[in-house]
């Protein structure tokens, strides 16, 4: 019953790593860096986890992935997801932002983010109805995530699925 903890943050951080938006958010220009050290420095800025070290002082954006199960019952169970753009508040700002974002460097992770759960293509839109349980994650709350220097938002995810 809980192999799909992990299997989520797996599903989440592969669709995160492979969007050209998250990665531009997360680490800025990557011009002249081959696709290999892109992937490895973007592997460094999404974590299957909710903690932060506090004395980072590298300004810097992350993405914190966490999963658990909220109910259960004989044949389903729920799972939440919740997913959390931090960024150091040095770096909230961004320049020239592409393709309609708006706000800040962490509304702006949250926004593509959603996205990415909720793509417009019907047929990546089936593919993500395959990666997580019965259907989509559907989103429950939005909240301000604040610690020292760091800002974001945690973002909270019910699916269902299949005991």
């Amino acid at each position: 019953m809980l192999k799909e903890l992990g299997k989520y943050k797996d599903n989440l951080g592969s669709i995160l790593l492979g969007d050209e938006y998250i990665l531009h958010f997360l680490l800025g220009d990557t011009s002249g860096k081959s696709d290999e050290a892109i992937a490895a420095e973007a592997q460094k800025h999404i974590q299957p986890h909710l903690y932060m070290e506090p004395t980072e002082a590298e300004p810097a954006c992350y993405i914190f992935l966490e999963t658990a199960v909220t109910k259960t019952t004989s044949t389903m169970k729920t799972m939440k997801i919740v997913i959390q753009p931090v960024c150091h508040k040095d770096i909230l700002t961004v320049q020239n932002s592409s393709a309609g974002y708006y706000g800040t460097r962490y509304d702006l992770l949250a926004e593509r983010i959603e996205e990415l759960l909720y793509p417009s293509d019907k047929t990546l839109l089936r593919q993500r109805q395959k990666e997580f349980g019965i259907g989509l994650p559907e989103l429950q709350s939005v909240e301000t995530f604040t610690g020292g220097l760091w800002i974001g938002r945690t973002m909270t995810y019910l699916v269902p699925d299949f005991r």
